[in-house]
């Protein structure tokens, strides 16, 4: 990368490869307070209590996956323990 003039951009990959060969490594050990900022932290835990500021930290460490099949969703939802969330939905 230092040859074709990208030399600025060297510690970033060595960055990059480093996050992808270590990553499970670090997120097990990465603790999902360390995911927000202090000041975020805090403001939640002054306004909406301690339960509520842990809650929503845990809701942020997973996206949820939202998938849309054609036939016969509610089987879908029961097979894979998901839920439907437009049970009305024309096909």
């Amino acid at each position: 990368m230092g040859q074709a003039g990208f030399e600025r951009l060297c510690g970033l990959a060595n960055a990059v490869c480093g996050v992808t060969r270590d990553g499970d490594a670090m997120l097990a050990a990465t603790d999902e307070a360390e995911n927000l900022p202090d000041w975020l932290r805090r403001s939640w835990r002054h306004y909406w209590g301690e339960g509520t500021k842990h809650h929503c930290q845990t809701s942020m460490l997973f996206p949820p996956l939202d998938i849309s099949v054609i036939k016969d969703a509610r089987a879908w939802a029961e097979k894979l323990d998901g839920q439907v969330l437009w049970p009305h939905h024309p096909p």
